[in-house]
């Protein structure tokens, strides 16, 4: 590639680049219109809006956007460097945000995954971005979302759809014909980027934090794009997982000074060791984890532990002197945002008791008993013990956390923490997985240098999260509540959750068997319109998908054929039709959002009859292939909107 030189900084004052445009010229696929001094984009799909500015080397833009209709991306196409990149803001209908494409890979591939909302309603929102020959930074409502830095060489714009933007412009494109924005501001600060926008990237990941991924794999798969197929097989992507949510939200408290962290070996005293009977195994048929009797009958454990699964599936398994498995009876109380859950289990398990004084501080001893699994296997270990010491406070998702050095692994979720008088302080409510140490190497950035320093090795011997005591003690208060008055509120309102991630959960697999089960008859076809091209008269009227690889689509197949995935589909979709006519019943629920479910289950039923029956013509089953996906991302992101429009059960 031919080398540029760089000119040099330009410092300039602010520009407007709304002033700038004429509606009439600069728009590109649609006419947007002025609404004062805003712009309003049309409701066309992939609609764009060129600014007539030459930007420099580096520069600061500040966008004022508000979503007036729709739910699908904004797009902001950015000069980098010699190249070109477009952010995506909340797109492929899972909120989903990211540089695309980096290497080839769409912003729901790559190292700058970002999953959350931006956009809420139609209020205004503002975004930052930053570009140099080197990096992207962006920020939403003054929050980190995206932040990449490398060889600008590897950012480029995907010439399937956007090859109208001219090279080096700052563009706005929207994707989706549904989808409405009103931009009520764009200026562009001429010149070097200062600190605020230049991260120490010495000490950050490698290609930028990468931050946010969607729990579970809502939506189509990339094969399932409208196009007309390539001349080629196309490269699949390898799998990437991108970093958990919202990590830049992660920040210290710095309220809570105290002694540096040092190596921890100390052994739990007896007074935490008597409370092993007490800590039972929490079980259904797709996981388990970790569950504690905090009060007589009363099992508290985290909302992610029991997701997906309903009441009468769960059961939870105490070793000891009192060894026994117990049916859990009720659901008493879940505030997934809090990522807490208590049920009502009748067994005869002596309550842990809860510290009178809960708060902690950096350096206090700390221990966990759990129900770790043992690597990538079954075998689980049953009330392993472990110690550790507290790290800090951390604030997340609007939430405050204990950060514990601890030896932990998955199946530790909804452990009790204890203090050394061995009194509950806390519930473990994230693990140090790969993933979850991801998460807290970038939260740790944040945090004071003598404790960084000594990152490193506290993260290979593992690390949690911990929910802090007083928001355990608050939990139990209102479960308390719940049992005097039995109206099945949170029973009824985890079963709507547990119905959607089933429904959703079988959405997917079906969709996937869907996409791998082509016909041999419709890959025919697609050869010979690979050869030929779609007809003239037909380009504009034929909507035809890629097909799956015939290599991949056999792994798939077999995937889905093991029992591991036939179980998974059996449970997800074990007594759907009798679980939602319950609902109906139900006077706590949303009974637009059972509405919603209904038609989530029929699409998850045309899903599966394609799956087995798929249509035997090239142009019939892009037709079914892309209107069925578009059906189940469109009702799952409706759904989820609701669900996290749900108030949670209390705040800090």
């Amino acid at each position: 590639m031919e080398q540029v030189s760089s000119p040099a900084p330009v410092y300039g004052p602010p520009q407007d680049l709304l002033a700038l445009v004429d509606p009439t010229v600069h728009c590109m696929l649609g006419n947007w219109v002025r609404e004062g001094k805003s712009l309003r984009s049309p409701g066309q799909a992939r609609t764009t809006l060129v600014f007539p500015f030459d930007p420099p080397q580096e520069f600061r833009l500040v966008i004022v956007a508000r979503r007036v209709q729709g739910r699908e991306s904004l797009n902001v196409t950015l000069p980098v460097g010699n190249s070109q990149t477009m952010v995506v803001l909340e797109g492929y209908g899972r909120l989903v945000s990211g540089l695309s494409l980096v290497s080839g890979a769409t912003a729901d591939h790559n190292e700058t995954t970002y999953f959350g909302r931006i956009f809420q309603g139609d209020a205004p929102v503002t975004l930052e971005f930053a570009s140099a020959p080197d990096y992207v930074h962006v920020r939403a409502s003054q929050e980190l979302i995206i932040q990449w830095q490398g060889d600008a060489s590897r950012l480029s714009l995907d010439q399937r759809f956007w090859s109208h933007i001219p090279p080096r412009r700052i563009a706005l494109s929207v994707y989706r014909a549904e989808t409405v924005f009103v931009i009520d501001r764009v200026e562009l600060l001429p010149g070097p980027i200062g600190a605020r926008y230049r991260p120490d990237f010495a000490r950050a990941r490698p290609g930028g934090p990468g931050m946010g991924r969607p729990s579970r794999p809502f939506g189509s798969p990339p094969w399932l794009s409208a196009g007309p197929p390539p001349s080629s097989p196309p490269q699949t992507q390898p799998e990437e997982t991108p970093s958990p949510p919202e990590t830049a939200g992660v920040r210290p408290r710095s309220e809570l000074p105290g002694p540096p962290i040092t190596h921890f070996d100390e052994q739990p005293p007896e007074e935490v060791t008597q409370w092993k009977d007490s800590v039972g195994l929490i079980e259904f048929p797709l996981a388990s984890g970790t569950g504690f009797v905090a009060k007589e009958k009363l099992i508290v454990t985290n909302s992610h532990v029991i997701e997906g699964a309903f009441v009468e599936d769960l059961e939870i398994t105490f070793a000891g002197a009192q060894e026994g498995r117990y049916r859990v009876q009720k659901l008493l109380y879940e505030d997934p945002a809090r990522d807490l859950a208590i049920l009502y289990v009748d067994c005869p398990q002596k309550p842990i008791p809860i510290a009178f004084v809960t708060e902690l501080r950096p350096g206090d001893k700390v221990a966990i008993i759990s129900n770790p699994s043992l690597g990538n296997t079954e075998l689980i270990l049953r009330n392993a013990m472990v110690a550790g010491q507290v790290a800090a406070r951390v604030h997340k998702k609007g939430y405050d956390f204990y950060q514990i050095t601890a030896n932990v692994n998955p199946g530790s979720s909804g452990a009790p923490l204890f203090n050394w008088q061995g009194e509950v302080v806390g519930v473990i409510a994230m693990k140090a997985t790969e993933e979850g140490e991801r998460e807290l190497g970038q939260a740790l950035r944040n945090l004071d240098q003598s404790f960084a320093k000594i990152m490193p090795g506290v993260i290979r011997r593992g690390m949690a999260f911990s929910i802090p005591g007083n928001a355990l003690v608050k939990a139990i208060e209102e479960a308390e509540k719940e049992l005097q008055q039995p109206t099945g509120r949170a029973a009824d309102l985890h079963a709507e959750r547990a119905i959607f991630e089933n429904l959703a959960v079988a959405g997917v697999l079906y969709l996937l068997k869907f996409a791998a089960n082509v016909p041999d008859e419709v890959r025919a076809q697609e050869q010979v319109v690979r050869m030929r091209g779609v007809p003239r008269l037909a380009a504009g009227k034929v909507k035809l998908v890629e097909l799956m690889p015939e290599d991949q689509a056999r792994k798939i197949r077999s995937a889905l054929d093991a029992s591991e995935a036939r179980e998974i589909l059996a449970f997800c979709t074990k007594n759907l039709d009798q679980r939602l006519n319950a609902l109906k019943q139900s006077p706590h629920v949303d009974q637009n959002r059972v509405k919603l479910l209904e038609s989530l289950m029929r699409t998850v039923n045309t899903l599966k009859r394609y799956g087995e029956s798929p249509p035997t013509t090239y142009q019939a089953y892009s037709q079914a292939a892309l209107q069925q996906s578009e059906n189940l991302k469109d009702q799952v992101t409706r759904l989820a909107d609701s669900f996290a429009q749900l108030r949670p059960a209390y705040a800090d």
